[in-house]
């Protein structure tokens, strides 16, 4: 699997995030927000708990992390090798 890199800013420090080069449009898409408008969602609480179902390589988390950063995102990837990618960013 080739791999894209790029630098995202998330809180006060860049993240290095590296995602399947093939799927660049749609890693593009979520992190600029055109699949998950926030504007329609509603948050009750600070600290919100997030379940990131099918997570990919961690894109929409990243996303819903930057705009709720008080928020714990929980991420579940069923392709192990997808599952592979996804825990490299938190080792």
């Amino acid at each position: 699997m080739e791999l894209d890199t790029i630098q995202i800013p998330l809180g006060n420090r860049e993240h290095t995030f590296s995602y399947p080069k093939a799927e660049s449009e749609m890693i593009h898409s979520v992190l600029n927000g055109e699949d998950y408008p926030l504007e329609e969602t509603r948050v009750v609480c600070n600290a919100p708990v997030i379940l990131d179902v099918g997570s990919n390589c961690g894109a929409a988390a990243i996303f819903f992390k930057n705009n709720h950063p008080g928020a714990r995102v929980i991420c579940f990837e069923p392709s192990a090798t997808t599952f592979e990618l996804l825990k490299k960013k938190h080792e």
